[in-house]
């Protein structure tokens, strides 16, 4: 039997093959994947003695690689339909009203419940796939709807046949931090060392599903429908389920071309005066990049990171020396996920181009670390430090 080639497959189709169900059903390539802290091991419960010793990692698809592989598989020959889940198939109890008040059971006590059911009917070539999504608001739902329902279809299935592994807190690799809230969480090393367990799973035992398949994720999903204007319903109230339910359907759409980068004026340290037009940036050699650095390019795009500071960026965290230059067409899977995770990161700390450029050079020019591995390590951890302030800080007000 001939063994597949990673990013190769046999559609688009237009039926539901075995062929099909196979692609469908082939790895998330370890660029793609995400992973996140699900459950937190703590030294005792409860009170401000309490400290985290240890917290779950589950690895997780985000609803784009999804609509992704759709539109690579399948494209115009798919939909999802969606709507919010009937109260009647919800756990109830009466109200005070005498209408039907949704609950979960918590200790074995019903106690009111208002997380957001969707559930999405996913069409692909005539068969039909269905679940449901829960979510604190309806995008979450809605995202978690598609997700389900696509498992179903084989889309993310070998995630779901992987370890949820147990990390201990600590700073070597393979370990959590803390915020200084004491909660854990991935930075760019464990993360970096999560990709790496994944890839050799890969290897192993995820080879039963056959060859990875990268794509790059889809970054808009148009909707068509009864509304017409929005992928997702508008956050709001809970929806009314069982009065004028809206509905949302996705229209299979292609993955878009390469944006390209929004180059900066030339900076007054430039030696030669002038900034390389973006054109000549995205184009630099992308023809044949992988899906991993297409999305760091577009998540650059979206933060309004030029093509310079991206290849600045480039050198530190390629742990180069200053003065070395890398092309975008040159960057490795490896280092396309981390410069997109730093320009997130800087992103969530309020970092705007110009800063960004400007922390970048402190950091290729820092005589404080001699090394360019040191300048790496430095920036990466005053970064990571920003970045989960910047997700505790919201919260900071209420606790106060």
């Amino acid at each position: 039997m001939t063994q597949s080639v990673p990013g190769a497959h046999r559609g688009p189709y237009t039926q539901l093959t075995a062929d099909a169900a196979r692609d469908l059903r082939r790895p998330i390539a370890a660029a793609e994947v995400r992973f996140k802290v699900q459950a937190v091991r703590w030294s005792r419960r409860g009170g401000p003695e309490q400290v985290a010793t240890a917290a779950q990692v589950v690895a997780y698809l985000d609803a784009r690689t999804v609509i992704a592989r759709l539109n690579l598989l399948f494209p115009g020959a798919w939909r999802a339909d969606t709507d919010a889940l009937p109260v009647a198939m919800r756990l109830t109890r009466p109200g005070p009203d005498g209408g039907l008040t949704a609950v979960r059971l918590r200790d074995g006590e019903p106690v009111a419940d208002d997380t957001l059911y969707y559930r999405c009917r996913l069409r692909i070539a005539g068969a039909v796939f269905e679940d449901v999504g829960a979510g604190e608001d309806p995008k979450a739902a809605y995202s978690d709807a598609i997700k389900r329902a696509a498992v179903r279809a084989g889309i993310g299935e070998s995630l779901y046949a992987m370890d949820s592994p147990w990390l201990r807190v600590g700073g070597a690799d393979g370990q959590l931090r803390v915020t200084r809230a004491g909660r854990p969480y991935l930075d760019e090393r464990t993360t970096g060392w999560l990709a790496r367990m994944y890839a050799a799973w890969l290897t192993r035992a995820g080879s039963t599903f056959g060859a990875p398949l990268a794509h790059a994720p889809a970054p808009a999903l148009p909707a068509t429908g009864e509304q017409g204007q929005h992928p997702h319903p508008e956050p709001g109230p809970a929806p009314v389920a069982d009065a004028g339910r809206a509905r949302t359907r996705l229209a299979a759409v292609s993955v878009p071309d390469l944006p390209d980068i929004p180059d900066t004026p030339a900076r007054p340290d430039d030696a030669d005066g002038a900034a390389e037009p973006a054109a000549s940036a995205a184009a630099d050699g992308l023809a044949a990049v992988s899906g991993a650095v297409r999305e760091a390019i577009a998540i650059a795009h979206a933060a309004g990171v030029s093509a310079r500071t991206l290849r600045r960026l480039a050198v530190l965290l390629a742990a180069r020396p200053a003065d070395s230059e890398i092309a975008l067409g040159d960057v490795d899977d490896a280092l396309a996920g981390e410069l997109a995770r730093r320009v997130r990161q800087a992103r969530a700390a309020g970092w705007e181009d110009a800063t960004l450029a400007d922390m970048t050079e402190q950091a290729l020019g820092s005589e404080r670390h001699v090394t360019p591995a040191q300048r790496r390590a430095a920036f990466c951890a005053h970064l990571d430090r920003l970045a989960a302030d910047a997700l505790i800080a919201p919260a900071a007000p209420a606790a106060a």
